[in-house]
């Protein structure tokens, strides 16, 4: 069995591998570099839009994304 990357995890995978900051990213999508902070610490969870860009940017299926999302356990008092 496969298993699912959590989205904290996936996220600074995907932006690892293009060499990418923070800021760079969150600039490609049009958040804050403290967003992207706090999507990659599980404080927050994405938006449906943050997840359709971000699967946009790193080329990777929405579905991928939200069972990342799925995966994930986000801190008490997560919010989106």
């Amino acid at each position: 069995m496969v298993e699912t990357l959590d989205f904290p995890t996936l996220l600074r995978v995907r932006r690892a591998a293009r060499r990418w900051s923070q800021e760079r990213t969150a600039h490609a999508i049009g958040v804050t570099f403290y967003r992207i902070r706090r999507l990659e610490s599980a404080m927050e969870r994405p938006t449906a839009a943050e997840l359709d860009e971000l699967a946009r940017l790193f080329d990777v299926a929405p579905k991928s994304l939200k069972a990342a999302v799925a995966a994930t356990e986000y801190r008490a008092g997560a919010v989106a």
